[in-house]
């Protein structure tokens, strides 16, 4: 099942991955227990809303496995 929301609790709530898209770019995916590793100075139990906040904040380091287009149909 895919689920699209900008109701970050909601996505906490009913899923085990969690893809980010910023500017039309992968900026984190994988489980969430691993998004959140990625924001290690935050809380261990921080919320997606408050890792998604962090992870917007600046652009992904050049090279970063997160910083990806995201193919789009007939584009």
């Amino acid at each position: 099942m895919i689920i699209s929301s900008h109701l970050l609790s909601l996505v906490e709530d009913l899923s085990t991955h969690l893809l980010i898209l910023h500017r039309g770019k992968r900026l984190l995916f994988g489980r969430i227990d691993e998004v959140r590793e990625q924001f290690a100075d935050l809380a261990p139990d921080a919320t997606l809303e408050e890792v998604f906040f962090r992870a917007t904040e600046s652009e992904p380091k050049s090279g970063s496995p997160f910083a990806q287009p995201v193919e789009t149909q007939g584009g």
